[in-house]
């Protein structure tokens, strides 16, 4: 554990370096929420109505803290990174360190997102507060239990990614699977809650990542609900046993390849 610490400290020291340059990516961020606030002034005519659950201000934020949470997840250089390495042929001199290779990864993935969580947390409350006013339905007893489902829905993210992301074993380009998942939790989990759509897409949302990784911690953030908290968890425990499983299989039989083909 204490080699996977110290990956996950160079990596942070790194991306130190680099602070200004994180900064000016949530530039773009900025923009998104501003363009949302607007688009939901329009729809909501007066701000005490409520739609499905959420009044204006719950959904307002749940926007916010929703695409603050998809921008902090996302990270196209470890994954893209993943696939260079298999594709170059780096992973055979890493296959010989002394680390798990995917658990290399995940502690590169921490350290990398370290800093933008941060950031994230300090612009997303910024902006709300700005723009929004304070979250009506927040309380501080019910960040224990969100920061718990939060750091779950992060291992089901990079494990889900990883596990895309070792496919280059056997497929030339895993980057369009990747895009694909991005855009169902950017469509499906972050910009509207599952609340806005039928019965029956909810009903299948609940047995996808998008249920755990992005619609659980921002639900339990902006309209906190015990039942909603114990089911989100039970099946984060369930997808990311699942998801380590497919993730160090696939990753083992590619190694097998590797170590065949002597590199």
């Amino acid at each position: 554990m204490k080699k996977y610490f110290r990956i996950f400290e160079a990596t942070l020291n790194d991306k130190l370096q680099y602070l200004g340059e994180l900064l000016s990516k949530f530039f773009g961020f900025t923009l998104m929420v501003f363009i949302f606030v607007n688009l939901w002034k329009h729809i909501y005519e007066d701000p005490n109505e409520i739609i499905n659950g959420y009044t204006f201000n719950m959904m307002l934020w749940y926007v916010l803290i929703g695409e603050a949470y998809y921008t902090v997840m996302k990270n196209r250089d470890l994954t893209r990174g993943i696939k260079e390495d298999i594709v170059f042929g780096n992973i055979a001199y890493k296959i010989n360190k002394p680390y798990f290779y995917p658990f290399y990864c995940v502690a590169q993935y921490f350290g990398n997102i370290m800093l933008k969580v941060i950031t994230s947390v300090f612009v997303a409350t910024t902006l709300g507060l700005l723009l929004i006013g304070k979250l009506e339905t927040f309380s501080l007893k019910t960040i224990p239990f969100a920061f718990i489902v939060i750091v779950f829905a992060f291992l089901i993210n990079i494990f889900l990614r990883i596990a895309i992301s070792v496919s280059s074993f056997y497929i030339e380009d895993p980057e369009p699977f990747l895009w694909v998942l991005d855009k169902f939790l950017l469509v499906f989990g972050t910009v509207f809650p599952i609340e806005m759509y039928s019965n029956t897409i909810q009903t299948i949302i609940k047995f996808t990542p998008i249920y755990t990784i992005v619609y659980g911690p921002t639900k339990l953030l902006v309209d906190f609900d015990f039942e909603i908290f114990k089911s989100v968890l039970v099946a984060q425990i369930i997808q990311l046993a699942v998801i380590v499983i497919i993730c160090c299989f696939v990753y083992r039989k590619g190694e097998k390849k590797v170590n065949v083909n002597g590199g």
